[in-house]
C-alpha cells in the first residue's frame, strides 16, 4: 500500500467530507409527559447477567463455578 499510488486516499477524503457536509441533526422534540408507559414493575438487572460480562469468566475459575452454579440456566 505504502508504495503504491495514494491517491486514492485524496478521492476517499473528498467524498467523505462531501457526505458530511450534507449532514443535519435536528434536537429531539420537547414532551410535557415521557412518551412511554410503564406497566409492571421494574427490577434491577445484575450486569453479570449479561453476556458481554459472562465472557470475561474463564472456566475452571472459582467466579465462573460459582456464577454457573446459581444460574444453571445460562
Amino acid at each position: 500500500m505504502y508504495g503504491e499510488d495514494q491517491g486514492w486516499w485524496k478521492k476517499f477524503y473528498k467524498g467523505q467530507k462531501g457526505q458530511v457536509s450534507r449532514l443535519t441533526v435536528s434536537p429531539a422534540p420537547e414532551v410535557d409527559e415521557p412518551t412511554y408507559k410503564v406497566v409492571g414493575p421494574i427490577e434491577r438487572v445484575d450486569q453479570r447477567d449479561t453476556m458481554q460480562s459472562r465472557t470475561v469468566l474463564k472456566p475452571e475459575t472459582p467466579e465462573y463455578e460459582d456464577y454457573y452454579k446459581r444460574h444453571p440456566e445460562h
